[in-house]
């Protein structure tokens, strides 16, 4: 699955770029916006559900377990290939 993803939508950037659209990244003011959102809706869904703050709370220790791995392998080989 993750590679169907990863080739489709490499296929559908070059399109994208080819017709003349310009990437610019997001700020980190919008992802730190968008990030709190996040967590504000997940935090408030759990607050009314038991299921999803079960699933969302084993979902967060599992997030918070494998950053640091992360770090060490996605973010040091993205920032590699990207130079």
């Amino acid at each position: 699955m993750l590679s169907k993803y990863d080739a489709l939508n490499g296929a559908a950037l070059e399109s994208l770029i080819a017709k003349g659209t310009e990437l610019i990244p997001y700020s980190d003011e919008i992802l730190a916006a968008a990030s709190q959102a996040s967590t504000d809706l997940l935090e408030d869904s759990a607050s009314k559900d038991a299921t999803f703050k079960e699933v969302y709370e084993s979902w967060k220790q599992f997030r918070d377990s494998v950053r640091g791995w992360n770090k060490v392998n996605e973010l040091g080989f993205s920032q590699f290939v990207n130079k």
